[in-house]
């Protein structure tokens, strides 16, 4: 059970990236090369894709704590 979770955040991730990446590029929450001299890369890259991780974690450990997956298959003190 624990393998269908990975790849539901897996799957999650990748599409919450994706919006992330589009929503941030919409407000322009970017970080820019030429306000720093030591940036490496060479265009306006998004910010963000650490938010659409954690949503997709959290929402996924949510619903399975919720769904009693966690606790009873798999126990509690495991995951501290």
């Amino acid at each position: 059970m624990i393998l269908v979770y990975f790849f539901i955040t897996l799957f999650l991730s990748f599409v919450a990236t994706a919006l992330v990446r589009a929503i941030m590029r919409h407000y322009k929450i970017v970080d820019s090369p030429k306000e720093q001299a030591r940036k490496i890369h060479k265009k306006k890259i998004p910010l963000g894709g650490g938010l659409a991780i954690f949503i997709s974690f959290f929402s996924v450990a949510f619903a399975s704590f919720f769904l009693g997956d966690i606790g009873n298959s798999v126990p509690l003190r495991t995951l501290v």
